[in-house]
């Protein structure tokens, strides 16, 4: 009142939107207010993403996935969201708990969830072959530069594919057919990397 303070006050939100097949216009797919969104299905029906303001420990966060018609958001579980399987069924997620990194396989309806073996790589990012039977990781090995690795979920073997160095690039690093990867080369080039 006697004109000697100012006080301000800023709210900072991230939100997703998208336009779903379909619709007429785009719609906010946000749930809380840092909606973070990770993948996107095959039909552009499914928004998979991460809503990073419930945080409970360094890199675990509640992983959502949410219709593109704006229909209620359902919590998966926690961790950071990668993938969504070709089939829908299932998210490849990261989580970390006493200091080490896990790879697990949320179900997306009915089911438990599947922790996979450790194999020695610290994930960064990871996608769906297209088959549903193995994933493209990229990561790295203890005292190694990141690298991109196919990953067979029957055996849980990790298969190097490109020299080290390798830079992840954002979502869909795997062509169609799934017999080539895309990522950035030591170099900084932008290459294909065969998944054989």
């Amino acid at each position: 009142r006697g004109g000697r303070a100012l006080v301000g006050r800023r709210t900072f939100r991230r939100e997703i939107v998208g336009h779903a097949p379909g619709r007429a216009a785009e719609l906010n797919l946000s749930w809380l207010d840092w909606s973070h969104p990770e993948d996107l299905s095959d039909d552009g029906r499914t928004v998979l993403f991460d809503e990073q303001n419930q945080v409970n420990c360094p890199g675990n966060y509640a992983i959502y996935q949410r219709g593109t018609d704006g229909s209620p958001a359902v919590r998966l579980g926690e961790g950071q969201s990668l993938a969504l399987s070709p089939d829908g069924k299932w998210v490849l997620a990261r989580s970390q708990a006493e200091g080490a990194i896990d790879l697990q396989l949320l179900p997306t309806g009915a089911g438990e969830p599947r922790r996979l073996p450790r194999s020695g790589i610290d994930p960064g990012a990871g996608s769906f072959f297209p088959d549903g039977r193995r994933l493209l990781l990229w990561g790295h090995e203890p005292g190694q530069a990141s690298r991109l690795f196919v990953l067979d979920l029957e055996d849980g073997k990790p298969k190097p594919i490109s020299p080290e160095g390798v830079s992840w690039l954002r979502w869909r690093a795997l062509a169609p057919d799934g017999r080539t990867a895309f990522a950035r080369a030591p170099d900084g080039t932008l290459s294909l990397y065969p998944t054989d």
